[in-house]
């Protein structure tokens, strides 16, 4: 009885140890990196969740000009361009403790940790407890992944979700019950983040290949399942737009590229003849230019994003045939799944991110490749001990290094803002270059400047004349305030904001407020501050 008792304890320890060295490595990097928010996704759904907290709604403070073309009202004005679920989430935790930074880090990092619980028993599932260890430590000690965490990023919620929907499909025992639950997850991950759509292909190939009886009846019920979800968000789209599937994201195909820099697009105050796909097809070479550009970026970040450290076993793992059926399609299903998602990344903003649903996969699958190498060579116990504790050493690295650095990520001048919402009442709209931090921390309605095209040998003029500045400012002139932060210069010239970047004289009918810190501008109405006063 004893001998059980002991055999036990030495269990649970092992099963503990490796998750509460993770939370300390997570711990340590969040006193030392994290100070207020600084991502604007993170920005924008922390103050969409506010306003669900309030009762108001799916609404938003973070208000782009091209919203305003398919919702012209500001009032409550409705999110159109963000997925529902983490805003909601937050908005949900915001009924509990305070909206504010710490809050929306914490629960990052809350999903975070239990994403490596996932990767742990998905990896003790499919390889045993050895492999298991090695890999939750990798996650756990990946820099990229840490930081999206500790930032507070939708992307921690999605990629729990996303490892959450792995562990079910490996873990699927062929009942019907279990692939209506599939479906309930992936219409989770789904309004999490809509480039989940990438994944889908792979993911029902993968369903058809572990199913041996019944397999449309489970495809169906799997639909089922998206559809119970997918629903309710569905009527409202309709209800605002016309379409169950419309959302501003979709616009991120024309963005990026030559005739729309950056987020240019969200700034423009008519969408693009023929809407988005009409601007695909009849930009078939900027097309074609961006796929490349948005390749060799990917291409770039996706082995940062997964540790370098960790590639090359998982590159080296195709050589390996697995035993078990499952764990064979899962990585089929993988490989699959990034190449989907490397044609939709380089397709809409090229960024690595979008991988980060897949690193504790890829990182299980390394891990097993690399344990496998250690038995192929005969080594002993304490040889393969030594070779995994050096991995982990050079795994942790970055960890140390980024430690011994001063944190260098900074948000917005939050005194500023703080000092517009003290001087600016409730409606006042204020339309600025950083409407995620004036929604945010000035809890003020806020409309990202509108591009504004300066025609060579054209001067610039004063910005709040033209067209563009009219459509946004509304026959009422319902822009109250202008707010340029340090952050305007950071913008390329491609994104036609020069005109604001230059402006260097108080605009017809604005006033200069004092001085604000770090060179900041803040221009209030002239009627509007005699009205206030």
């Amino acid at each position: 009885m004893q001998q059980q008792s002991e055999q036990i304890a030495k269990r649970v320890v092992s099963h503990l140890i490796w998750p509460v060295l993770c939370l300390i490595v997570l711990a340590l990097m969040y006193h030392h990196d994290f100070s207020a928010l600084y991502r604007a996704d993170t920005m924008d759904a922390a103050q969409a969740a506010r306003r669900i907290s309030e009762g108001r709604g799916f609404t938003t403070g973070f208000i782009r000009p091209l919203s305003l073309a398919y919702h012209p009202e500001t009032e409550n004005h409705p999110d159109l361009y963000q997925p529902p679920l983490y805003p909601l989430t937050l908005g949900l935790l915001f009924c509990v403790l305070p909206d504010s930074d710490r809050t929306v880090a914490l629960a990052s990092c809350f999903f975070f940790l239990l994403t490596l619980l996932l990767t742990f028993f998905l990896a003790k599932r499919m390889f045993g407890s050895g492999v298991a260890g090695l890999s939750i430590l990798l996650v756990g000690l990946n820099v990229a992944i840490l930081q999206i965490a500790i930032s507070g990023a939708p992307i921690a919620f999605w990629l729990f979700l996303m490892t959450l929907l792995f562990f079910l499909l490996l873990r699927h025992p062929g009942a019907l019950k279990t692939s209506l639950l599939l479906g309930v997850v992936f219409g989770l991950c789904f309004l999490a983040e809509y480039a989940s759509l990438f994944v889908l292909p792979a993911l029902l190939w993968l369903l058809f290949s572990m199913l041996r009886e019944r397999r449309w009846a489970h495809l169906g019920v799997f639909v089922v399942g998206c559809l119970l979800i997918l629903t309710p968000w569905g009527i409202r789209n309709a209800i605002l737009t016309g379409s169950p599937w419309f959302s501003l994201r979709w616009y991120s195909l024309a963005m990026f590229g030559g005739t729309y820099q950056g987020f240019s697009l969200m700034r423009e105050t008519a969408p693009p003849a023929g809407g988005v796909l009409g601007f695909v097809f009849s930009h078939k070479i900027e097309m074609l230019k961006k796929a490349v550009l948005g390749t060799r970026s990917l291409y770039n970040g996706f082995p940062l994003l997964c540790g370098l450290y960790v590639l090359p076993f998982f590159v080296a793992g195709i050589l390996h045939r697995l035993e078990e059926d499952r764990s064979r399609s899962l990585r089929k299903c993988l490989y699959a799944m990034i190449i989907l998602m490397s044609i939709g990344g380089a397709l809409t903003t090229g960024a690595a991110e979008i991988f980060s649903p897949l690193i504790p996969l890829i990182t299980i699958f390394a891990a097993a490749c690399f344990e496998m190498l250690l038995k192929s060579r005969g080594f002993s116990i304490r040889l393969r001990a030594a070779a995994k504790g050096l991995l982990i050493v050079v795994a942790g690295l970055p960890i140390l290094i980024n430690l011994l650095l001063p944190a260098g990520r900074a948000g917005p001048r939050q005194q500023n803002l703080q000092q517009i919402e003290r001087g600016l009442p409730a409606e006042a709209i204020v339309a600025t270059d950083i409407p995620w931090g004036v929604a945010w921390y000035a809890h003020r309605d806020a409309i990202w400047l509108p591009n504004i095209r300066i025609e060579r040998g054209e001067t610039l003029g004063d910005p709040t004349r033209t067209d563009a500045f009219v459509a946004i400012d509304g026959p009422h002139q319902r822009i109250k305030a202008i707010f340029l932060s340090s952050h305007l210069l950071s913008y390329p010239s491609g994104e036609n904001l020069v005109a604001w970047q230059a402006l260097n004289v108080v605009p017809e009918g604005f006033e200069l407020k004092p001085a604000l810190a770090g060179g900041e501008i803040l221009l209030t109405r002239v009627e509007f501050a005699a009205d206030e006063k």
